[in-house]
């Protein structure tokens, strides 16, 4: 029987697969904390819907049984970073559901720069952050609980040290996104990737 967070792992799996097609444009080397900033950019499957709102900053992302919705950036800040070096968040409001939305951050395990076989995928979503309705999820927060592969974390830092123990950094040549892959419906906006 598939548990919830192998069948996240099988369904980033995939998605990482998919994205991984994407060419990415590189950005400038991080001396100091840095920003990934532009316009976030969508992927759908089934009969997702990803819907860029205004300037483009902000996005409307409707997951369904059948279906998937999610974005990410055109740029590599984050990528090859050790976990305590980065940090992610997104502000949500709308109908949540399971762990949707979520973001989904690849680990490199064996230094060899993509997930494969045998590593897995950070998650972050509203429900592990305790937020209802709205808010943000984040990796500065206390609060907000980590996933990855059967591991579950209280937080972000408590992962990050768990990282640096093992080694571990976010996969150079995998994306970081945002999905909804089960039914909702949420407007996501602020999106930040952030190199300290």
């Amino acid at each position: 029987m598939a548990t919830p967070l192998r069948t996240r792992a099988v369904a980033a799996a995939s998605l990482a697969g998919a994205l991984a097609a994407v060419a990415l444009a590189s950005a400038p080397a991080a001396t100091a904390a840095t920003r990934t900033t532009g316009n976030p950019v969508c992927f759908t499957g089934g009969d997702g819907v990803c819907t860029p709102i205004g300037n483009g900053k902000s996005v409307h992302l409707v997951g369904t049984a059948t279906g998937f919705a999610g974005v990410y950036f055109n740029g590599k800040s984050t990528q090859g970073k050790a976990p305590a070096d980065v940090d992610y968040s997104f502000d949500y409001i709308g109908q949540q559901n399971g762990g949707a939305p979520r973001f989904s951050i690849p680990i490199d395990e064996n230094g060899d720069g993509v997930v494969g076989d045998g590593e897995g995928y950070a998650f972050l979503d509203a429900n592990g952050c305790g937020l209802v309705g709205s808010g943000t999820v984040s990796t500065e927060s206390a609060t907000c609980t980590v996933f990855h592969e059967a591991a579950v974390y209280p937080n972000w830092d408590a992962f990050a040290a768990a990282a640096a123990a093992e080694g571990w950094t976010v996969a150079k040549k995998d994306v970081p996104f945002i999905i909804s892959d089960v039914p909702s419906d949420v407007v996501v906006s602020d999106i930040a990737f952030v190199v300290d």
